[in-house]
């Protein structure tokens, strides 16, 4: 998502985002505050990070703090959609 983000259709996404997220009965993030928080509580996870910064999968060569808020700030733009 992080080296996607400047490209992103925004409208797409909110469709996307209305049809398997938010009006998902069974995923309780009815909004875009929510997904942030949901995502901003796994970014914070201690387990997580050591996974993520461990990896031998990383494809992008950036620091990870930059990369979780970037993707952090980008969601919370989305707030608009």
């Amino acid at each position: 998502m992080y080296y996607l983000i400047n490209y992103i259709d925004r409208e797409k996404l909110e469709l996307c985002l209305n049809t398997y997220i938010f009006k998902n009965k069974q995923i309780c993030e009815s909004d875009i505050v929510e997904v942030h928080n949901r995502i901003m509580m796994t970014f914070s996870n201690n387990m997580f990070r050591r996974r993520i910064q461990t990896s031998d999968k990383k494809l992008i060569d950036e620091n990870i703090e930059d990369i979780f808020d970037g993707i952090l700030k980008f969601l919370i733009s989305l707030n608009n959609i």
